[in-house]
């Protein structure tokens, strides 16, 4: 929930509120990037490491009649294969780790500001355990009439566990953030 789902918002510093530029990929840092005229954006980003390791991220932008822009959008984390042993050091064979998060946005645009909510369910998935959790995005959006500024604002993470993978308590990684984005003449 807080790794950057491509490489321009890893070169942002892993935290961008404001800045859109028409990437539909942005809409997983504030639902308010959002726009009318992503209908039918397409991105797909998938960022490969070492031993197998990789992220994939999917996003489709589309308007739908009556009720506006909606962005649909699948976030996949695998995390490789792994050799297994028991207390004993004897071998359990292998098994493989990934998360995942599933997501809705939709946003809305009156005069200079753009609202948005997204909605999202996310897990890990263990050998013999899951997590998942639903949660909550929020956002806004003030887009300047006539210069090339932008400031947001968005809360993400709310929500709870549906399910934990143990009983320790481990918060949700909530977080508020604000942001502006501003290109000088």
């Amino acid at each position: 929930l807080e790794i950057p789902n491509h490489a321009k918002v890893a070169g942002l510093g892993t935290v961008n509120v404001s800045a859109s530029d028409g990437d539909v990929h942005m809409v997983n840092q504030n639902p308010a990037l959002l726009f009318s005229d992503m209908d039918g954006a397409f991105a797909l980003t998938i960022s490969p490491y070492i031993a197998g390791i990789y992220n994939a991220q999917l996003n489709y932008a589309t308007t739908i009649k009556k009720a506006g822009i909606f962005n649909f959008g699948v976030f996949y984390q695998h995390f490789g294969q792994f050799d297994g042993y028991d207390n004993t050091g004897q071998s359990e064979g292998s098994f493989n780790a990934s998360n995942y998060a599933i997501s809705v946005s939709h946003s809305r645009q009156q005069n200079v500001f753009n609202y948005g909510a997204t909605l999202k369910i996310a897990g890990s998935q263990l050998p013999g355990a899951q997590q998942s959790a639903l949660l909550v995005d929020l956002g806004g959006a003030y887009s300047h009439p006539e210069q090339d500024l932008t400031v947001g604002l968005t809360i993400k993470n709310a929500g709870f566990y549906l399910n934990k993978l143990s009983n320790e308590e481990r918060p949700l990684p909530f977080d508020v953030q604000v942001g502006a984005t501003f290109k000088p003449e």
